[in-house]
């Protein structure tokens, strides 16, 4: 009974990843101890819980499929969108792995051995009386005992590590029960200090404009640039080029130019995304985590919400697929919609286009209202891949 939970984590382990030696020892004691706390409740309750090493590899087969089809095994806030899971299982590939198969082997192996000694218990033998009332309550206090040091920061002194950005990994090297668990952290939002309206106040008054607001007849076009890749970073004060990599749009005629700061660095597309499209920020949130999934569950408030509200239309997206260039971007969204990772209707938020001439039509604007530098950036574009294509006589 005691080496129940170390043995099915080794199972679980094996089944998942097919190296159950890459856990530390401290580790290991960790997610046995995690193990522990339902194995021994159940043994409190039923005796010895049947199938039970079979629900731990099912647990570790469910983690490598998940972590298959997405690149993440299971995860704290997915118990969140259970349906959005259930709703994708069908696209998953189920093929079993090496581990897999000798596991399943194993079991079936014990379970015809068990039988054939008569020593297979089930639910009808739990209450007998070879199962006295005091070894129920020492299994009781065991899974108590366990509960205890299932806790995050208890966690954390058995050397299990949790990795953001690579949860795959840290599924390996810490376990999968205990690296679920210290997840769970990611999962608390520390409250500022001082959210009063004095507060926002100061932080804005501390906020100067470059230049005085404009007052329009109409309402001007707005363009967005979020890239993580290429940025103005002279802007941080502490970096100087000998050319500037924003000059081209800076400059364009009849325009306003800004910038927006988001508190995320060093990757964290969607988080960045948050923060400028929200007006919130991560700066109160769990390092590396991702707000569209483990905060915001319901309709939020957002820059285009509020560009909506003040009259603005809802344009489509417009992807300038000249030469085929943007094909197999098209071609994923479209295997997103066919394997029912997303809605057919995401479809309709954008448009896919071959000339410059069209991205106008699309935007259901005439070439003139576009601007002057745009246009012939995108038109020297279009015009550099015609040169690049071969002649008909080649």
């Amino acid at each position: 009974m005691s080496a129940t939970p170390f043995t099915a984590v080794f199972l679980m382990q094996y089944v998942y990843c097919g190296d159950p030696w890459q856990i530390s020892a401290s580790a290991f004691l960790a997610n046995a101890i995690c193990v522990g706390v339902l194995y021994y409740l159940l043994c409190a309750l039923i005796r010895k819980p049947a199938a039970f090493h079979t629900a731990c590899a099912l647990l570790g087969a469910i983690n490598y499929f998940v972590s298959v089809f997405r690149g993440t095994p299971v995860l704290p806030w997915d118990l969140t969108a259970l349906n959005t899971a259930l709703a994708v299982s069908s696209t998953y590939d189920f093929t079993p792995t090496g581990p897999m198969i000798i596991a399943a082997v194993v079991l079936i192996g014990a379970l015809i051995v068990l039988l054939h000694f008569r020593r297979f218990d089930v639910l009808p033998h739990a209450l007998c009386r070879r199962f006295p009332l005091p070894l129920r309550l020492l299994c009781l206090t065991l899974a108590l005992l366990c509960a205890v040091f299932t806790s995050p920061k208890n966690l954390a002194r058995f050397n299990v590590q949790t990795d953001v950005w690579d949860q795959r990994g840290a599924y390996q090297k810490s376990g999968i029960l205990a690296t679920f668990l210290r997840n769970t952290e990611f999962m608390n939002v520390e409250v500022p200090s001082d959210t009063s309206r004095e507060k926002l106040d100061q932080i804005l008054s501390s906020v100067f404009a470059k230049a005085p607001a404009l007052t329009l007849n109409q309402k001007p076009h707005i363009i967005a640039i979020m890239n993580e890749s290429w940025a103005d970073f002279e802007e941080f004060g502490n970096l100087q080029l000998s050319e500037s990599v924003i000059d081209g749009i800076a400059k364009l005629d009849n325009a306003r130019f800004s910038h927006a700061y988001a508190s995320v660095f060093g990757a964290g597309t969607s988080a960045s995304e948050f923060e400028f499209l929200t007006g919130n920020s991560m700066a109160f949130l769990p390092s590396g985590s991702i707000p569209y999934q483990q905060y915001i569950l319901k309709d939020s408030f957002s820059l285009a919400s509020q560009l909506k509200q003040l009259g603005y239309h809802n344009l489509p997206v417009i992807i300038v697929n000249i030469n085929g260039f943007y094909d197999p971007l098209i071609a994923q969204f479209e295997r997103c919609v066919a394997e029912g990772f997303t809605d057919k209707h995401f479809m309709n938020l954008f448009c896919s286009v071959t000339s410059i001439e069209a991205v106008a039509e699309a935007l259901a604007l005439p070439p003139r209202e576009m601007p002057d530098k745009i246009q012939s950036v995108l038109s020297d574009s279009e015009k550099d891949a015609a040169r690049r294509q071969p002649s008909p006589d080649a």
